[in-house]
């Protein structure tokens, strides 16, 4: 039998939490009692209105972004109403899906460097669909 480790790093973790945010949604069919369920996960040819559709939480993210863009990634929590977590979890989906751009200000002092978040053209679009669908 194999054993597993006890300690996992801050990077393994993350890797696994980023297939958490980016991966396919599995949808599942409504069935009849005693019938087996289904699940289908759609593509982006499927159609399917929410194949493509971002989480509320990435939803406030973005917003507070356009909405205030360039600003360090620290204070859009506040922004958008949510944890720090969240937003930490949430940013690496916007920036897969080509939404925001992230940019590293250098203060030339110890500690992290600033990131600052930067809405692209895709994500005015994308909260312009989001709010005629949800009408």
């Amino acid at each position: 039998m194999k054993r597993l480790r006890s300690i996992v790093t801050d990077e393994e973790a993350d890797a696994t939490l980023q297939t958490l945010v980016t991966g396919p949604v599995v949808y599942a069919t409504d069935t009849s009692p005693g019938e087996k369920p289904t699940a289908s996960a759609p593509g982006p040819s499927c159609g399917h209105p929410a194949a493509e559709v971002l989480t509320p939480a990435a939803l406030r993210l973005l917003a507070a972004v356009v909405k205030n863009p360039m600003r360090r990634s620290s204070e859009y929590a506040k922004l958008a109403g949510m944890s720090p977590n969240t937003v930490g979890r949430v940013r690496p989906a916007l920036i897969a899906r080509g939404l925001i751009r992230e940019h590293q200000l250098e203060s030339g002092r110890r500690g992290r460097a600033a990131i600052l978040l930067e809405p692209l053209e895709a994500a005015a679009r994308v909260l312009a669909q989001t709010e005629v669908s949800s009408l």
